[in-house]
């Protein structure tokens, strides 16, 4: 299966994907209303395109400049809800010939929240390792069928998601991210915070490191929207997660990008966040999960969302193993773990559920 693809957005995720489609048989346009993202993105593009057929290339757009007729959007643009529910009604309407479909990869938001033909298909970056995909059809978008054939078209493996589980893997992160940060706003080293999390085979990767990586402005804007879904007790129990990436963001700490964040740069200034009175302790009522258990809770909040039909085993081994680099199984996790580490981080915050199913922590 092949087409025209128009990519909205020319950041690194949306050259990424963009270039995958290319290099599977697809016709592909950048537009960017920053001219000099555009430049760059040409240039980035441009020694890859190279090994391509010629015509792989439909060009590179400007706000001002006619589109191309094309069978696909994908809306890349930053995390910001106003911004892409205006951008796919704008491109709705100045697209010539028949509606395209509509996908977004860079977005935690349902799809529904944004424009009623809109699907998600959220791309792990980077795609041609991962070559793995979360699929959240929207109510009205193209039947799901069709676009699991197509994305299966580009070497993916698609992993179909709904209301319930839809951003299932970053989520699986938040319970160990909040208790990473809790250990950071006491005062401990981030290097070391980042290496002790880094200890589960689950996800060998430190957390800081991860969310700078991904940056501090897209993490809080991922983290808000999941917490929306959620109730009140679970938005407490992440509360030091969106406190210290809110703090960071307000010292102008953005991650990699910014040359600074939760782990690069200097160390960071614990206080108030703009325009807050009194004080907050950043460990309410408890103290914060030993190091050794960070692994613990990780394989817990994995057993738990298999538990609750969010995922099966076997996908969720699959998954882990592509995006994160798992370097073993739930189950062998949890035999290396025991008993006595996985009932001790399972007594963390994190694990009730409301009696609406769709109340879940994680």
């Amino acid at each position: 299966m092949s087409g025209r693809l128009l990519v909205a957005g020319a950041g690194k995720m949306g050259r990424n994907v963009g270039l995958h489609f290319a290099r599977n048989g697809w016709q592909v346009g950048w537009l960017s209303r920053d001219g000099e993202r555009l430049t760059r993105a040409a240039r980035w593009l441009g020694r890859r395109l190279k090994k391509l057929p010629a015509d792989a290339s439909l060009g590179m757009f400007g706000p001002d400049d006619p589109l191309p007729r094309v069978d696909l959007v994908l809306e890349a643009v930053q995390e910001d809800r106003e911004a892409k529910v205006a951008l796919l009604a704008t491109l709705e309407a100045a697209l010539p010939g028949p509606a395209p479909g509509l996908l977004s990869t860079t977005s935690s938001l349902l799809p529904d929240e944004l424009h009623p033909r809109l699907d998600v298909a959220h791309f792990f970056y980077p795609l041609e390792l991962t070559a793995m995909v979360e699929l959240v059809p929207g109510a009205r978008g193209r039947r799901a069928q069709d676009l699991v054939a197509l994305l299966q078209g580009l070497g993916l493996r698609v992993l179909v998601q709904n209301r319930r589980s839809a951003f299932l893997l970053n989520r699986l992160l938040l319970p160990l991210q909040s208790e990473v940060t809790r250990e950071l706003m006491t005062g401990a080293e981030p290097a070391r915070v980042d290496e002790q999390s880094a200890a589960s085979p689950l996800c060998p990767v430190g957390q800081l490191g991860l969310m700078d990586s991904v940056g501090l402005d897209v993490v809080h804007a991922a983290v808000v929207s999941y917490m929306n879904r959620m109730n009140g007790d679970a938005c407490r129990a992440h509360a030091p997660l969106l406190r210290a990436v809110g703090i960071a963001r307000a010292q102008g700490r953005r991650g990699i990008k910014s040359g600074a964040g939760l782990l690069a740069g200097e160390r960071l200034t614990w206080g108030p966040l703009p325009g807050e009175t009194g004080t907050w302790d950043p460990l309410p009522e408890r103290s914060p999960a030993p190091a050794e258990q960070w692994p613990a809770l990780l394989c817990v909040t994995c057993r738990r969302a298999v538990e609750l039909a969010l995922i099966e085993a076997k996908d969720l081994d699959d998954a882990l193993a592509r995006v994160f680099g798992a370097e073993a199984t739930l189950a062998q996790e949890e035999a290396r773990l025991g008993p006595a580490a996985l009932e001790a981080a399972a007594r963390l915050p994190y694990f009730r559920v409301d009696a609406d199913p769709a109340g879940l922590f994680i």
